[in-house]
């Protein structure tokens, strides 16, 4: 068993040495820095979502993002927008606002409930997207930050830095 087992790691080490050989460079790009993560956070995932978040809380976004890629804050985000919808669907009342419906709190005046709204039969025209979806808040993220984690941990960059050092180049 040991012989196979030392025959088959021989093997897989000469495959993976086969495939890094067909890479014309091999390039190790850092996580992203403060800066880089403020603009993954405002202008690439975020860009033009209706927002009140301001420059110091998305300064404070990425600085809490520390250690994440840009693919742990795509999902940041995408978690953080979701939550904007989740609280439509946990919303008891709606007030209209023009031709739209907004989600409003239970003691405003000329709230209704889904209910009442049904009884009216505009319920169809509700669902016809006529809910005006309020704008992401940095409220948003911070009820979804403790489900957010950094997905490369510090054996990972190692091992990354070590093949780097080895076999690539720093980009």
């Amino acid at each position: 068993m040991e012989i196979f087992f030392n025959t088959f790691q021989e093997v897989c080490d000469g495959v993976k040495n086969a495939i890094r050989r067909r890479f014309d460079k091999r390039i190790y790009v850092h996580l992203p820095d403060t800066e880089a993560r403020k603009h993954i956070f405002k202008q690439v995932r975020i860009g033009n979502t209706p927002k009140t978040i301001s420059e110091k809380e998305f300064d404070d976004l990425a600085e809490a993002a520390d250690g994440f890629s840009g693919s742990d804050i795509s999902y940041f985000v995408k978690d953080a927008l979701y939550e904007v919808v989740r609280a439509i669907l946990r919303t008891k009342f709606f007030k209209r606002s023009g031709e739209k419906w907004v989600p409003c709190q239970g003691n405003e005046k000329g709230r209704v409930s889904l209910q009442e709204i049904d009884e009216k039969g505009e319920i169809q025209s509700l669902l016809l997207v006529l809910i005006e979806v309020p704008p992401c808040t940095v409220a948003h993220f911070e009820k979804v930050r403790k489900n957010q984690k950094a997905t490369v941990t510090k054996d990972d960059l190692d091992v990354f830095h070590d093949f780097t050092e080895e076999f690539g180049i720093y980009g």
